[in-house]
């Protein structure tokens, strides 16, 4: 299931979350109270051109815990040219959704607002 996701020419749907963060709605996938979404973040918004440096971020939140973490990384182009899979070794623990970090608390009320 996560493979399909990932997989060039897998229809994309970038939804601009704020300045630099998107998160892509096609590669949603509901389970339970759990939902999985790739997200990606411009690591130079000030700097020109297609060869940019972005990272992509498969999130898992959980809907009824105020938590998530990530299961992949894998470091792109603006253009999509993949650098680096970072596959699942880049898997982290589950982290607390705190009001800390406004834009954790937004991307989780948003991704579990959505409907696989």
């Amino acid at each position: 299931m996560l493979a399909l996701s990932a997989m060039p020419g897998h229809a994309q749907k970038w939804v601009k979350l704020d300045e630099g963060l998107q998160y892509d709605t096609q590669s949603l996938r509901v389970n339970g109270n759990l939902r999985q979404i790739w997200a990606q973040m411009d690591l130079a918004p000030d700097r020109k051109g297609d060869d940019a440096p972005v990272m992509r971020m498969l999130f898992e939140f959980d809907c009824k815990e105020p938590r998530f973490r990530i299961l992949a990384i894998d470091n792109y182009t603006r253009k999509g040219v993949l650098r680096d899979k970072g596959g699942n070794e880049t898997k982290t623990d589950w982290s607390p959704v705190t009001r800390k970090h406004e834009g954790e608390v937004l991307m989780r009320e948003r991704i579990c607002a959505l409907r696989g």
